[in-house]
């Protein structure tokens, strides 16, 4: 089973999840369910920008699917804005989905897997390849390589692998 959380599903969320069904089982977690999910998709409603919802949200899969095998977070697509403009409420909420929900998730999937001795995580960032107007996304897919580092070096051991894939704004599927 491929647990995928999006804290800010989309388009590309809903494409990835048809491609990932490729290789397994797939599981939504996310607050909402995108327009575009099939019903080959397992949705769990959770907010996975909190510790609560994202543990939930996974106990919920692996007790009605079975265990987590892979988890793979995906980014909300940000909008470009330069740093004079970006308003506190853009900025907390990009580090919210992007970051704390990545990382609340990885926790708890890195939990349950280092248990079993086996598992992947992969956290996916946004790759920022313009000057200027995507400070927001760009601290947050720093964060996500630096969590990926970390998280590798605490969870190898036990026999999970955590990698970082950080992909162009619009590029996810």
């Amino acid at each position: 089973m491929i647990a995928l959380v999006a804290a800010a599903p989309d388009d590309g969320t809903v494409a990835l999840g048809r491609e990932l069904r490729n290789l397994d089982q797939v599981a939504l977690l996310a607050p909402e369910s995108p327009p575009g999910l099939d019903d080959r998709t397992a949705f769990v409603r959770a907010d996975p920008s909190t510790a609560a919802g994202a543990e939930t949200a996974l106990a919920a899969v692996e007790q009605s699917h079975g265990p987590v095998s892979c988890l793979v977070t995906v980014p909300a697509e940000g909008h470009e804005v330069t740093v004079d403009h970006l308003s506190d409420e853009v900025w907390g909420s990009t580090l919210a989905m992007n970051h704390t929900a990545a990382m609340y998730a990885a926790r708890a999937a890195g939990r349950l897997m280092s248990g079993r001795g086996a598992g992947r995580i992969v956290l996916v960032g946004g790759r920022i390849d313009r000057p200027g107007g995507w400070a927001h996304l760009a601290a947050t897919s720093g964060a996500i390589y630096q969590l990926a580092r970390s998280l590798a070096s605490e969870v190898g051991p036990y026999g999970v692998t955590v990698n970082a894939i950080l992909v162009p704004p619009g590029e996810l599927a």
